[in-house]
C-alpha cells in the first residue's frame, strides 16, 4: 500500500510539472498580427463589429451546432463568461452553420448567453481550417493567441493567456 501511494504521489508531481511546462509554452507562443475586421449580424438581428470592442480583450470563437467538439467546448466557455465579463473580456461566438435557423433553438436549449454572430466570409479572413477555432484579440485589435480543436482544459489555458495580456 505504501509503495503505491509513493508512486501515485510521484506520478502526480510529474504530471503537474509537465502541465506547468505545457501551460508556460501556451503563454510564450504569442502571436502578433492584425485581427481581420468584421461586421456581422447577431442572433437578435443587430450588426456587431469587432471595432465595437476596441480597448477590450475579445475571444472570437468559430463553431457550429453540428460540431461535436464545439458542443463540448461551448459549455466550458459559458461557465467562465460571467467572470470574463467582470474582467472586461468579451466573447463573440461566430456560427459557421449554413442553416442559420438551427442556431437560435440550439442557443436557447443550452441556455447560452454569449453574443452569437453569423459568419459570412469571416472564417476565411481568419484562416479557420476547422472548428472549434478560438482567437484571443487584445485591446489594440491584435490577434495574440489561436486555439484549434477542443481541449478539456481550454478554459485554464485561456485564463492564463488573458491574465498575461492584462499585465
Amino acid at each position: 500500500m505504501g509503495k503505491n501511494a509513493d508512486f501515485d504521489s510521484y506520478v502526480d508531481e510529474k504530471l503537474q510539472e509537465l502541465k506547468a511546462e505545457e501551460y508556460a509554452l501556451y503563454i510564450q507562443n504569442i502571436l502578433e498580427y492584425a485581427a481581420p475586421a468584421f461586421k456581422l449580424k447577431s442572433l437578435d438581428g443587430k450588426m456587431v463589429s469587432l471595432n465595437d470592442f476596441s480597448g477590450k480583450i475579445v475571444l472570437v470563437d468559430f463553431w457550429a451546432t453540428w460540431c461535436g467538439p464545439c458542443k463540448r467546448e461551448l459549455p466550458l466557455l459559458q461557465a467562465e463568461l460571467d467572470r470574463w465579463n467582470e474582467q472586461g473580456v468579451i466573447m463573440l461566438a461566430i456560427s459557421t452553420d449554413r442553416d442559420q435557423e438551427k442556431v437560435h433553438p440550439f442557443i436557447e436549449e443550452n441556455g447560452y448567453t454569449f453574443e452569437v454572430l453569423f459568419n459570412d466570409n469571416t472564417s476565411r479572413d481568419y484562416d479557420v481550417a476547422g472548428i472549434p477555432t478560438l482567437f484571443i484579440v487584445d485591446g489594440a485589435g491584435t490577434v495574440r493567441y489561436k486555439h484549434v480543436g477542443y481541449r478539456p482544459d481550454i478554459v485554464d489555458i485561456l485564463n492564463l493567456q488573458i491574465a498575461e495580456l492584462m499585465k
